[in-house]
């Protein structure tokens, strides 16, 4: 009798990318580096920095995952095999090593001067960021690495699996509300919405 009532299908829990993006900024903010991760004189200079880096480890794994999406056209199996070792570069291009592994992998940066990732990111070279700059010591890249694991992970990998959001149609479906005239007694309903867009034509 049970066996009548079980569902014929199972729930897979997804992530969005812009939540995930926004769960990883606030993790890295909450994140406890050491007291020499991040250069200034005085701890307010030094939490400044700080916003800059979770602003930019957000971005750049959103990047990083855009580019092997598009790389692989969204074979996840292909894609999983490249994120252990794109992980492990990101994390030594934080910590100044990124001429080593940054150009063999997708990490967007090409470890040269101007091609670097130091030099092409807004969130670091706005607060004079260059490479070096950072001093992270083993405890600060296990941390590290494990924010960026937030995203470029096979666990990730699985939530995302559609690199899509929600916000995605809200812009569409807004204009299409300014756009055509509303009912007023069903101001909130799609259907007469529609309806009546169709009737003036």
């Amino acid at each position: 009798m049970q066996e009548i009532f079980d569902p014929l299908w199972s729930v897979n829990r997804l992530a969005d990318t812009i939540h995930r993006g926004q769960s990883q900024f606030r993790e890295v903010l909450r994140a406890k580096f050491s007291v020499g991760m991040f250069p200034g004189a005085t701890k307010a200079q030094r939490n400044d920095i700080k916003i800059a880096f979770a602003n930019d480890l957000k971005l750049r794994s959103h990047g990083i995952m855009k580019c092997l999406f598009a790389k692989y056209n969204g074979d996840r199996q292909q894609i999983s095999k490249c994120l252990p070792r794109i992980v492990k570069s990101v994390v030594n291009c934080y910590s100044g090593n990124c001429s080593d592994t940054c150009r063999w992998s997708i990490t967007l940066c090409n470890g040269g001067i101007k091609t670097s990732w130091w030099y092409k990111s807004i969130n670091l070279s706005s607060h004079g960021l260059q490479n070096g700059s950072l001093k992270p010591n083993k405890t600060d890249k296990l941390l590290i690495e494990s924010l960026l694991e937030m995203k470029l992970s096979q666990t990730a990998l699985n939530q995302m699996q559609f690199f899509s959001n929600t916000n995605k149609w809200s812009p569409s479906i807004g204009q299409f509300l300014h756009t055509y005239q509303r009912i007023r007694i069903f101001s909130q309903c799609l259907r007469p919405c529609i309806c009546s867009s169709l009737e003036s034509q």
